[in-house]
């Protein structure tokens, strides 16, 4: 928008080039998404109308429908993507986009009904799994003793069935606990900024979870509430116990000992698979997670899941599902993509645009002020005066400001939205919400729509009349209303898991008599020497967390060398393993490496790596393309230039104290140049001075060699040819051989 004043040149504003030329969509797509942002061009003139390019999409097809109900509209919706499929359309190529997650476990739970496969994207849709969410609460328990709307979760859950009757007695309890103070509604804006900035003492909060351990009299509570908060109580104390845990194995033991998975488990077959992936994306999100500062731990995991679901920050999420699968996401997590074919559902007043906008800075202690903002503009900085009069009418004409600029963020989310189909584009709404006691009716996005369909552009699929002034939300059924709370669990279904609980209990009392198996006293000895291994390794642990010094242990697979560095600096190799940095650039040794490939061609085999790869990268003693040049000159007349090597470049790998050690010997040649001889020497071409030659090099290439041919290493010699000078240095190197056959002893 201001990219002209922003990168004027001289006084002269910049040209200003638009990007209107859309190749993705068809023409009546375009054609609709520009109806429904005509606005938004009012209001920033910079911005110009979607014109259609070149492509093979076809002309688009858009169609609309509004229903009376948000179910039958699910109904509806998944009847369509099975159509779209059976017109030949694969499964990937239809995406659902919806403003929240929450519809979108619906859309999930109706696709799967009908044998759709789908694939969820995003941690926020992920978060919404009931399973999911049972989890979470478990942790937020286990970390904040506070989380009470969780543990409300789980004391009505199926598991617990904890009455509002016992739930209210214990929540006084917890108040009287908590010196009667607990979180209290604040009067005004000045009382909440101020405790804002204050902070507030965690004693006296309010905790349901603390107040199991001290539940006053038992005659407060039914007696099944008595024992039924016992057990919640262990549980909690039996998990907190292990907070410290990694965050995969923490959520293995809250499976385990909540019984969560069983659960999920036992649910209608394809529920049960849906939950079941659930749980496996929810474990492997949090054994990926670190959080930007490096934080690994329960309370950084649990943060950031807050903000994924308050601030619609994204979490990095990669779900493996099916190849071919119907996509769900959310229209913020669209932005960038495209589909073929593209449902938008649930465009109805109250449900998108949700209507609710961002919190008021002049009202929300939680909000950041505008003027404090990068993206503030000279409408929304002109708060009004606080000594101005009437002071309240020019409030609420800047509360009208900010309501304005929600909107226009709204019909840029529904611009988005409508941009990313490719063929075809269907967008629906409803009357009636699943549990709302007025009626919503279509957004002014799904209006424009249904006029554009109207004019002769699209399909109207089906159009429900609105309500009467006196009807009722049908969804909301009068046994609906009263039903009880906690939920009922089926009586059939009860059955069923305790004739699986009594079949199990009968198992395990067999079990515990058999030999070998566990519970049986013979396995006791195993047990205990399982602990001990596990406690030493615990306190090996410990110490070496306590320790100055850390002990780096080699690679398994090391070069050549890298073994020699480590033999003369352990140190610095040491260092360079627990922080690898990038070497700086050496031109001269880049001259070395064109020479051991230049004397490769030489010897009439081309290199078959680029010369990066090759042997001399360590020579830096060439200072310039001339030195290299006389280095040529100096091989040509050395006595290895007329004689033939057996193998040129060889690359090995030589078992060593248990690492593999791996290298390239420059040149191997025969004695006499004769291989029936039986004897040979390995030799490694050096373009320097002297003084960097290590025998360990070629006891190395000796031994590798030697196994290489199967034959004994001291038929192999070894030797270091100085190129510049012609001189040919054969150290004594029989003592590295032995220390290399035994595993370098003393030397680790």
């Amino acid at each position: 928008e201001h990219f002209p004043e922003h990168f004027a040149h001289g006084g002269v504003p910049a040209d200003r080039h638009q990007l209107t030329e859309n190749r993705r969509s068809g023409p009546a797509i375009l054609d609709v998404a520009n109806r429904v942002s005509a606005h938004l061009r009012e209001v920033h003139s910079g911005v110009g109308k979607l014109t259609p390019g070149p492509n093979d999409k076809g002309p688009g097809h858009v169609s609309c429908a509004l229903f009376e109900t948000y179910q039958d509209e699910i109904t509806w919706l998944a009847g369509q993507v099975d159509a779209t499929h059976a017109g030949g359309a694969a499964w990937r190529d239809i995406a659902v986009l919806a403003a929240t997650s929450r519809d979108l476990v619906e859309v999930d739970r109706a696709l799967r009904l009908r044998g759709i496969p789908t694939q969820l994207v995003g941690a926020a849709a992920l978060l919404a799994q009931p399973a999911v969410i049972d989890l979470r609460s478990w942790l937020e328990v286990i970390h904040d003793p506070t989380a009470n709307p969780a543990f409300l979760r789980i004391a009505s859950g199926p598991r617990w069935r904890i009455g509002p009757r016992d739930l209210a007695a214990l929540g006084a309890r917890a108040a009287h606990l908590a010196g009667g103070r607990g979180r209290q509604e604040h009067e005004d804006l000045a009382r909440a900024l101020d405790d804002a900035v204050a902070g507030t003492d965690m004693s006296e909060n309010i905790s349901l979870s603390e107040a199991l351990d001290e539940p006053g009299s038992p005659e407060r509570y039914s007696p099944e509430a008595w024992r039924r908060f016992a057990g919640i109580s262990a549980a909690i104390h039996d998990l907190r116990r292990h907070a410290g845990e990694p965050l995969a194995d923490l959520i293995g033991r809250v499976l385990h000992v909540t019984g969560i998975a069983v659960e999920a488990a036992q649910s209608m077959p394809d529920v049960a698979r849906q939950q079941e992936q659930a749980i496996a994306a929810f474990i492997e999100l949090a054994a990926e997670f670190i959080d930007p500062d490096g934080r690994m731990g329960l309370g950084a995991f649990l943060a950031a899941l807050r903000d994924a679901e308050r601030l619609d920050v994204d979490i990095e999420l990669d779900v493996a599902g099916a190849s071919d699968a119907v996509q769900l996401l959310t229209i913020h997590k669209s932005k960038g993509m495209e589909f073929p074919y593209v449902f938008v559902p649930f465009v109805a007043d109250g449900s998108f645009p949700t209507g609710r906008g961002r919190p008021a800075w002049t009202t929300s202690a939680k909000a950041v002020p505008w003027p404090l903002r990068a993206d503030c503009t000279d409408d929304l900085a002109s708060f009004p005066d606080r000594d101005a009069e009437p002071r309240r009418k020019d409030h609420d004409a800047y509360r009208q400001v900010l309501r304005t600029v929600d909107d226009l963020e709204e019909q840029r989310l529904a611009y988005v939205a409508f941009t990313r189909a490719e063929r075809g584009l269907a967008v629906s709404g409803h009357w009636w919400g699943p549990t709302q006691s007025t009626p919503r009716g279509p957004d002014r996005f799904l209006r424009a729509v249904h006029e554009f369909c109207l004019d002769g552009h699209g399909t109207v699929a089906l159009w429900a009349d609105a309500p009467a002034d006196d009807a009722v939300n049908p969804q909301a059924s009068p046994a609906r209303a009263r039903a009880p709370w906690p939920l009922t669990p089926d009586p059939d279904y009860v059955e069923r898991l305790r004739a699986v609980a009594d079949s199990m209990a009968e198992v395990a009392a067999v079990q515990s008599a058999l030999p070998g198996m566990p519970g049986a006293p013979s396995q006791s000895d195993e047990r205990v020497a399982e602990w001990d291994i596990v406690m030493a390794g615990l306190i090996d642990e410990a110490r070496a967390r306590r320790s100055r010094v850390r002990v780096v242990r080699l690679p398994d697979s090391v070069s050549a060398t890298t073994v020699i560095r480590a033999l003369e600096d352990p140190a610095q190799v040491a260092a360079d393993l627990v922080r690898p940095m990038p070497a700086a650039p050496a031109p001269a040794a880049r001259r070395g490496t064109r020479l051991h490939a230049w004397i490769e061609t030489r010897y009439g085999q081309q290199p078959l790596l680029d010369p990066d790869d090759l042997p001399g990268a360590a020579d830096a003693d060439i200072g310039s393309d001339a030195d290299l040049a006389r280095l040529q000159e100096a091989f040509e007349a050395s006595p290895y230039a007329e004689r033939r090597p057996v193998a040129i470049e060889e690359s090995f790998s030589l078992l060593v104290a248990g690492r593999v050690v791996v290298g390239r010997i420059d040149a191997v040649f025969a004695d006499d140049d004769d291989e029936a001889s039986g004897r040979f020497e390995v030799v490694d071409w050096k373009t320097g001075s002297a003084r960097g030659l290590h025998p360990m090099q070629l006891a190395i290439y000796r031994l590798a060699w030697a196994r290489a041919r199967g034959i004994d290493v001291a038929q192999v010699s070894g030797a270091f040819v100085m190129v510049a000078t012609g001189e040919v240095i054969r150290p004594d190197t029989d003592r590295e051989v032995e220390l290399l056959l035994s595993g370098l002893a003393g030397r680790a």
